[in-house]
This record gives structure tokens, C-alpha cells and sequence, in this order.
């Protein structure tokens, strides 16, 4: 869509969004809203029109954003396949991924929202994985500790070397889900954190 006009205010709007996560994943939040808007086609007037400003557009993409980790994720890790297959265009996930990446160093509440989710996740992982029935704080505890590490390893493998193709990041979202799984099924048995 990149160079197009956009003629509906719903598909502007969209565009603007999606530009923004592969302009704000690529080069940071530091990039000004004429690059996102002459990338999508459209005016920096635009982006004030629909967002308010540049905190409104950034807002817009992180729900984006999480909206699709949000989707994607239960089939990720339901999939009883040794790699895990994302429902639809890979490089809008590879996009999204590294707008992700970015966001989760730069924005506080992104990290804070995607924490939750995975928090919860994980859980469910160290109830299934648990002999016993663990003690509610101590599930929080040992949740907690399984995003942290998952979450901070999953930040470094990507800036050593982040995923280009649609099989990299096939590769990349298997081999966090698994580590996720596996820190679950080790700390299910560990002593509390």
C-alpha cells in the first residue's frame, strides 16, 4: 500500500497504522509523522485528522499490534506441530514482530500489557505442569519469572539476529514458545523464585 492514495477514511486510517509499525519498527519512534505519511501515501495532516498527533498514531499501532499477538497466540501455543505457523502474511507479522521488539524496550506500557498476557499463559502452563496444586502467590511468582526470562531472551536472540523471511520467524516464534514451555515445566518443579 506503500506509495498508493487511499481513497476510504477507514483504509487512510489503516494504512497510516501499518506504516507506522514498519516505520516505527524499522527506524524507531524518532521517525517523523511526514516520513510515515508520504510512505502511506497521504499528508501529515492526516495523521493529525485521525490520530490527533504522533502519541495518537504510536497508540494506534501498539493496539494493532497487540491485537494481533492477542489472535495469533492461542493457536501458537495450541499447535501440536513441532513449528508453529502464523495465520497470514508473513512479512505483516515480521513488521509487527519488529515493532514488537522495539516497543517493548521503548513504550512501558506495551512491556506492561504484553507481561499480562503472557503472565496469564503462563500460568495455565505451571498448572499444567505442576504435580500439585500450587499456591496462587506462587503461581504469580513462578509466571512472572517464566515472562521474564522468555521475554528477555526472546529480545536478545531477536537483536543478535532478528528473522528476515517467514521461515526465520516460523523459527523464532517456535523457539520462544518452546523455551516459554520449557522454563514452565522446570520452575513447575523448582522451589519458589
Amino acid at each position: 500500500m506503500a506509495g498508493e492514495r487511499t481513497d476510504s477514511a477507514g483504509g487512510a486510517r489503516l494504512a497510516l497504522i501499518e506504516t507506522g509499525i514498519r516505520s516505527f519498527g524499522r527506524s524507531g519512534f524518532g521517525v517523523g509523522l511526514r516520513e510515515v505519511a508520504l510512505e502511506a501515501g497521504l499528508t501529515a495532516g492526516s495523521i493529525t485528522y485521525f490520530f490527533g498527533g504522533k502519541k495518537g498514531l504510536v497508540a494506534a499501532c501498539d493496539e494493532h499490534v497487540m491485537a494481533e499477538v492477542r489472535a495469533q497466540l492461542p493457536a501458537i501455543l495450541s499447535s501440536r506441530k513441532k513449528t508453529a505457523r502464523l495465520r497470514g502474511d508473513a512479512q505483516r507479522h515480521l513488521a509487527n514482530l519488529e515493532y514488537l521488539m522495539r516497543a517493548l524496550r521503548e513504550s512501558p506500557a506495551v512491556l506492561a500489557e504484553m507481561e499480562e498476557l503472557l503472565t496469564g499463559v503462563a500460568c495455565r502452563q505451571l498448572e499444567h505442569a505442576s504435580t500439585t496444586p500450587p499456591d496462587r502467590v506462587e503461581l504469580q511468582a513462578r509466571a512472572a519469572e517464566v515472562v521474564r526470562r522468555s521475554l528477555g531472551i526472546a529480545m536478545l536472540d531477536h537483536a543478535l539476529e532478528p528473522p528476515r523471511t517467514a521461515a526465520d520467524l516460523a523459527a523464532f516464534v517456535t523457539s520462544s514458545r518452546d523455551l516459554s514451555q520449557q522454563l514452565a515445566s522446570e520452575l513447575a518443579t523448582d522451589s519458589p523464585p
